[in-house]
Parts: structure tokens; C-alpha cells; sequence
């Protein structure tokens, strides 16, 4: 799937690009079927299994802010965690043994869509290796307005930075920020249907969304078979295997992690809002 570039592009720089991964057909789907879920939520309380909601209503009516576990939600996205397009890709920057981690659908809607702070993945779960990637897929165009992905190329070559303050796992980089040069930080805009391969050490946030579009994106996160999760929190279906075989074995990479310590259920709007400031 990837060409040589490519490979050599995410190795250098943790993140990468792909344009035209998903067909019209195939979102035009997706949407339907975000809208029935959208539907369904809003006579739903918060929390609950489904969905959270933005904090601030728009118009007396709550405006859905992620979708949980889409992988679970429903078989179209189940279905698409498969695709094999995007599994190509996968296997040419972690291996052909491929595990789904999680899924969750990010909706950022128009005008109210929240912000997201400079974070690595792996520190909220931190496994045996960083063989894990996450697939960002575009269901509507990405754009400066709209919030689009932020990363800072390179960033996942200083391993697992701290997300800490006061001893407390907040969801965001604290001091550690000053190992990086935030100025190298690069927007990511994308039309709908493109996809960003995110290693899961890259540091990367998002905007809030000031437009009239909305930025909804589905995000699958994938591990090598042999890397084992120490700490987080887990789901129904992580570690089902979508393509290759079942490990036989653990591979560990040197060093010493920080465990997180937030409550089971707790996202990251949660904790940057909290702790954050």
C-alpha cells in the first residue's frame, strides 16, 4: 500500500497523509448512520455507554461531542476497521500480526466542536512496545476553521513524555513540552475520505472549531499482536485480531513508563478540562 517514501516519511516523522481512502459511497454510509446514532443520543443523559456531549448546549439542544466505541456501535464501522486499504497500510508501519485497540468517533461540531491539547496516545495506555498506530479518518473536509489535526514532526522520537501535574495524570503534556520546538508544529487539513496515520508517540492537538462545518473523524487505534497494554482502560473487543495470527509471545521495548491514574471511563475532554486550566 505504502510507497517507500511513505514509509520513510512516517519513520521520520510519526504521522502521515493518505488522500482518497474512503469512496463517496462509502461515506455517504457512514454519515447516514453517525446521524441515526446522533438521533438516538439525544434522548440519552450523560454519561452513558453511547456518547458524551459537548459542555455548553447550542440552542437549548445537546450537541453530541464523541461517539464511544463506534467499533461496537454499529456493523458498518466494525466492517470498516477491516477495510483493506487501510489494514495495507497498517501492516507497512507495524507488521502483518494486527490487533484493534479502540475506535472513537470525534464529532467537533460547527461552532462549538472542543479544542484537544498537546497529548500522546500511548501515556493513556502504555503497552510493552510502541508498535500501535492510529488511523484518523476524515468523514468531512479538515480545515485551519474547523480545527484540524496539529503535530509536531519528529515528536515521537523523544519516547513517552510526562501528562502529569502535581503527581496527576491530566490527559496533556506538562513540562515536558520544553524537550520539544512547538514553532515546527504543522497543521493537517484533509478533504473528507483521506486518512492520517498517527504513531502513537507523536504529539498532536486539535482547535476548536470556529466554522459553519462540522469535522467529525472516526479513529481506529491498531497494536502489533505482540504489544501488551499495562494500564488503561479496556473494551469488549481490544485485541481482536483483523489480520495475521494470535501472538505467541511479548516483545518488550527498555524503559520505564508512567502508569496513568484516572478513573475507568474518564476521557480526555474530562481531564484536560479539569486539570488542565
Amino acid at each position: 500500500m505504502l510507497t517507500r517514501e511513505q514509509k520513510v516519511f512516517y519513520q521520520e516523522n510519526g504521522s502521515l497523509a493518505l488522500e482518497g481512502i474512503l469512496s463517496q459511497e462509502e461515506l455517504k454510509i457512514l454519515h447516514e448512520t453517525i446521524d441515526e446514532l446522533v438521533e438516538k443520543a439525544q434522548g440519552l443523559e450523560t454519561p452513558n455507554s453511547l456518547c458524551d456531549f459537548e459542555p455548553v448546549p447550542e440552542g437549548g439542544r445537546k450537541v453530541v461531542r464523541r461517539i464511544f466505541h463506534p467499533f461496537e456501535q454499529a456493523k458498518c464501522f466494525e466492517e470498516l476497521a477491516s477495510h483493506k486499504t487501510i489494514l495495507d497500510a497498517v501492516e507497512d508501519v507495524i507488521g502483518p500480526n494486527i490487533q484493534i485497540h479502540h475506535s472513537k468517533l470525534n464529532m467537533k461540531s460547527a461552532g462549538v466542536g472542543s479544542p484537544v491539547k498537546w497529548h500522546q496516545d500511548l501515556p493513556f495506555f502504555p503497552h510493552t512496545n510502541f508498535d500501535l498506530v492510529a488511523c484518523l479518518i476524515h468523514l468531512d473536509d479538515a480545515t485551519l476553521e474547523n480545527g484540524c489535526l496539529r503535530v509536531i514532526p519528529g515528536s515521537h522520537k523523544k519516547g513517552p513524555l510526562d501528562h502529569r501535574r502535581d503527581g496527576k495524570f491530566i490527559g496533556m503534556v506538562t513540562d515536558d513540552l520544553k524537550k520539544v520546538d512547538l514553532d515546527k508544529a504543522v497543521d493537517v487539513p484533509l478533504k473528507a475520505g483521506g486518512m492520517v496515520m498517527l504513531h502513537c508517540l507523536t504529539l498532536h492537538s486539535s482547535a476548536p472549531n470556529r466554522s459553519r462545518s462540522p469535522r467529525r473523524l472516526l479513529i481506529y487505534e491498531y497494536r502489533a499482536s505482540d504489544a501488551i497494554q499495562l494500564r488503561g482502560t479496556p473494551n469488549d473487543y481490544m485485541g481482536r485480531i483483523l489480520r495475521g495470527e494470535a501472538p505467541t509471545t511479548v516483545r518488550l521495548v527498555e524503559g520505564t513508563f508512567i502508569l496513568p491514574d484516572y478513573p475507568i471511563g474518564t476521557n480526555i475532554y474530562d481531564l484536560q478540562a479539569e486539570y488542565g486550566g
